[in-house]
């Protein structure tokens, strides 16, 4: 005799599904960067200053320096509070980090556009902003704005490819010229980042070059900040990160309606 099978009702998902509207719009946010930078690089080029190998090296490191202290920044806000109901950054940011601590592995399964296009949108308007602020004409520039384009087009190159750079350091095998840069300490190190995964994601948040940790944990920032938060609002850290993690460890139940034939 055959029973009535009852099939389990689909489970609502842990981490959002990514949306094929949202990467037209990440798409179409990776080539307006692409233009605003490539404006502001064209710009500065004509500007009348010339600056020295040494002063350009400087700068240019600093806005590395700078883009390793806003994505640690970032990742330990999107990992620490907050979930994916939140309005923009809630389907955006904080999911892909949300699936990064179930699935370390799933960041590398993500193209170009998936992996990049969420900080491209990000970066726009403050691109934009720097355009608008600086003379029309490259000519009427002074000294410190020409720097000050130095600083901004290395900083908004790195804090760009942070992702991407993360991506690399969870790839078994990156390519060759990437584990070059990494082997050099110039973008963040497989190893280094590999810290992070153990336990409970509460070190080495920052992930483009990775050369702001040591100081951050050191002096306990993110510690500190957390208890402050704490105390002016009713956030609890990682409440939302440690519970999908539990949840996604559990082994899935036999529905008790299921039957077999």
């Amino acid at each position: 005799m055959t029973g009535e099978s009852h099939l389990p009702q689909a489970q609502t998902p842990l981490i959002a599904e990514y949306s094929s509207r949202f990467r037209i719009v990440e798409a179409a946010a990776i080539w307006i960067f692409a233009v605003l930078f490539a404006a502001l690089a064209a710009r500065g080029y004509f500007a009348p200053f010339e600056v020295s190998a040494a002063q350009t090296a400087s700068i240019l490191f600093l806005g590395a320096l700078s883009a390793d202290l806003v994505s640690g920044l970032v990742h330990w806000s999107a990992d620490t509070w907050g979930n994916q109901t939140w309005p923009i950054v809630g389907p955006t940011l904080i999911r892909s980090f949300r699936e990064h601590h179930i699935d370390a592995k799933a960041i590398t399964r993500h193209d170009f556009v998936e992996a990049n296009g969420a900080t491209a949108l990000v970066l726009l308007p403050f691109l934009l902003g720097v355009h608008l602020c600086m003379p029309a004409s490259s000519s009427a520039w002074t000294h410190l704005q020409y720097r000050g384009s130095l600083f901004t087009l290395s900083l908004t190159f790195f804090v760009f490819m942070t992702n991407q750079i993360h991506k690399w350091a969870h790839l078994d095998l990156p390519p060759l010229s990437v584990r070059v840069l990494q082997n050099l300490g110039l973008i963040l190190p497989c190893g280094h980042h590999r810290v992070h995964h153990m336990g409970r994601h509460m070190s080495c948040y920052c992930i483009t070059t990775g050369w702001m940790n040591p100081l951050l944990d050191r002096i306990q920032f993110f510690r500190m900040s957390e208890k402050v938060i704490q105390a002016i609002s009713s956030l609890r850290p990682r409440e939302d990160d440690l519970k999908l993690i539990e949840m996604a460890a559990r082994p899935p139940s036999r529905p008790a309606n299921a039957q077999l034939d």
